[in-house]
């Protein structure tokens, strides 16, 4: 399930993809996977978090989350004060599949903190090289965010509440120590989360069907802070036509998910 949920994309019934086994993956998929048109961006989130609104599915999705996250050695030292570049700056998210995966803190702004992967790669037995993600890229994201999406979006939604990490479902459990997701100076910033999401075009390079972005509200509880994955893939060529539009719409959809 936690594999193949994203296709729901690809196929008009949202009943047949919650009917998919728990151990269905891409790459059991072969090459019988749904393609949109070449070069076009999958649009899921609102798939997700349907899916989240199930009760089977948040069960499965709760044992797969402990599965991954007891025994986790955490990359968890005190912090060195605001240098966000800091090699101590780095925590563990729930990827795409639902694992514990780790991200460094690459950018921090008054409403949004960047935090890339530290695992970019492909599927073992790829030869794509990793995605690199530059320091410039980080600002630009970082500038338009507070500059073009959050003043022209939060001011029509002032009564929604950001997320700020205390309520953590992972720490309240034990899992994670105290405070693990609070923001520094306890501000509510969006987080964007870059990864090498694992779509048709991460598990097969000539499909070029991708994810370019997702707001996924299983974070709010997990988390409890406002999540937007962003995917890491030819940021060369659609950084700016792909990537920006998509973290617009998507900051759009947590601001009216949270109302």
């Amino acid at each position: 399930m936690f594999k193949k949920v994203v296709t729901t994309m690809l196929i008009s019934c949202l009943t047949f993809v919650i009917c998919l086994p728990i151990e269905a993956t891409y790459a059991a998929q072969n090459n019988s996977v749904l393609s949109l048109e070449n070069s076009k961006p999958v649009k899921i989130a609102h798939v997700l978090n349907k899916l989240a609104e199930r009760k089977s599915y948040l069960e499965e999705a709760e044992k797969k989350i402990i599965e991954n996250i007891v025994g986790l050695e955490l990359y968890e030292e005190p912090s060195t004060g605001n240098d966000i570049t800091s090699a101590l700056q780095k925590k563990y998210f729930l990827d795409y599949e639902l694992n514990m995966k780790l991200f460094t803190l690459r950018g921090r702004g008054k409403h949004v903190e960047i935090w890339v992967a530290n695992d970019l790669s492909y599927s073992e037995g790829d030869v794509r090289k990793s995605d690199v993600i530059s320091d410039d890229e980080i600002k630009k994201i970082e500038k338009y965010f507070e500059d073009t999406i959050y003043s022209s979006l939060k001011g029509q939604h002032e009564e929604v509440q950001l997320l700020k990490g205390g309520n953590s479902w992972l720490v309240e459990q034990g899992f994670l120590p105290e405070n693990y997701y609070v923001s520094d100076s306890d501000e509510a910033r969006t987080m964007i989360l870059i990864d090498n999401i694992k779509d048709e075009w991460y598990y097969n390079e000539n499909q070029e069907t991708f994810i370019s972005a997702y707001y996924w509200n299983i974070h709010n509880k997990y988390i409890n802070r406002d999540i937007i994955m962003l995917n890491s893939k030819e940021w060369k060529t659609k950084f700016e036509s792909v990537y920006l539009p998509a973290l617009q719409e998507e900051f759009a959809a947590l601001l009216e998910d949270n109302k």
